[in-house]
């Protein structure tokens, strides 16, 4: 798509939830053309399997079926392709070493099911390290949906990764000179 509009890369990836593996997978799969990530609340790839394990109930971390029929026909392609998704993010490679936001809320751990909430909280702090420029917001009084709870943190977010790339850009551009 972004080919097809003819927008040239370097992208500031901004994935939300499931979103966020989309921009994993995109930054595995692309790293030249990525300058940064903001991950929203995103999904870590293990995190079923980590919630499993640890026998949380499944309805909890997994869509019940009635979902699919609810859903848009494309929302239906998303979910029943989760597992095939996380899939290939675990296998597409290195996440590239550009400014990395993770924002994630703060209800995980007082709201949600104790052992369900660490979990989520545990695959928060892990994807702050797929790169070393890698940092974690927890943002106060959001739920999941921290881009509807709290906007202004996604923003800044986002422009501070865009700044950060720019001004790791002009001192690589400063090397080569």
């Amino acid at each position: 798509m972004l080919q097809h509009e003819k927008i040239p890369p370097p992208y500031v990836l901004v994935g939300h939830s499931l979103g966020g593996t989309f921009a994993k997978l995109f930054a595995r799969m692309y790293p030249g053309e990525v300058a940064g990530a903001v991950l929203v609340d995103a999904r870590h790839s293990e995190f079923a399997i980590w919630c499993h394990r640890i026998g949380v109930d499944r309805l909890l971390y997994e869509p019940p079926m009635a979902l699919f029929f609810l859903a848009r026909p494309a929302t239906r392609g998303e979910y029943q392709a989760l597992s095939t998704t996380m899939q290939q993010a675990n296998d597409a490679g290195a996440f590239p070493p550009v400014p990395l936001i993770v924002l994630t809320q703060e209800q995980a751990s007082t709201h949600w099911p104790m052992r369900m909430g660490q979990v989520w909280t545990a695959g928060q702090r892990k994807m702050v390290q797929m790169s070393t420029l890698g940092r974690i917001k927890v943002i106060k009084d959001s739920g999941h949906n921290v881009h509807m709870d709290r906007p202004e943190e996604v923003v800044r977010a986002v422009l501070g990764v865009v700044r950060a790339a720019r001004y790791l850009q002009s001192k690589r551009e400063l090397r080569r000179a």
